[in-house]
């Protein structure tokens, strides 16, 4: 699974000593590969020049998944751009603007080649009709997800758990064997 920039380092870590480990005891363990995501960090719709981020305190700066169409747009439309009533791409000058730019292409890739063509593309709208576009494309990306969270957090919790508790159960079957291999190759079985 792609991650982010800011994870890079853990996975690396983690690499090095899979790789150490499978060096001086056994190739026993997966080596994971570092696949970064294409897309940039999403800023946030108050304050373009920092991350969107779930612990900052205005709700009005990030897009959860479990947003509804309406909460999107309305998020959106007060997102801080700029003056200038036409769409550029220039993170630098205009992090607002190049912000709505950036999620319309990386949830829609096939919009354009990049970003910049994106918002060649999009030139003569205004930020209004900017907003309503980029809410018409977060909102179809994460629909079906939203769906499924909320079939889920609906339904029966009790399904829910036991589905949660089966996978733990799976997950703790798959590291005690893992464990097992490691003290076996490691001389550590008593």
């Amino acid at each position: 699974m792609p991650v982010g920039e800011d994870q890079a380092q853990h996975l690396e870590f983690t690499r090095d000593l899979a790789l150490g480990f499978n060096h001086a005891y056994a190739p026993l363990l997966t080596v994971p590969q570092t696949l970064l995501s294409p897309a940039k960090r999403v800023m946030s719709l108050t304050n373009p020049t920092k991350k969107m981020s779930k612990s900052d305190s205005n709700p009005k700066s990030r897009i959860l998944i479990t947003d509804s169409r309406e909460e999107i747009a309305r998020k959106l439309r007060t997102a801080v751009t700029d003056a200038v009533n036409s769409v550029t791409y220039d993170a630098k000058g205009r992090p607002g603007v190049s912000n709505l730019v950036d999620m319309m292409y990386y949830f829609d890739e096939s919009v354009a080649g990049s970003p910049e063509e994106l918002a060649d593309d999009l030139h003569s709208l205004s930020m209004k009709a900017l907003k309503e576009k980029v809410a018409d494309t977060v909102d179809g990306g994460t629909r079906d997800i939203r769906g499924r969270y909320e079939e889920l957090m609906g339904g029966d919790q009790k399904d829910l758990v036991a589905h949660a508790e089966d996978g733990a159960r799976r997950a703790e079957d798959i590291a005690e064997g893992t464990m097992e291999r490691v003290r076996d190759a490691m001389g550590m079985r008593w």
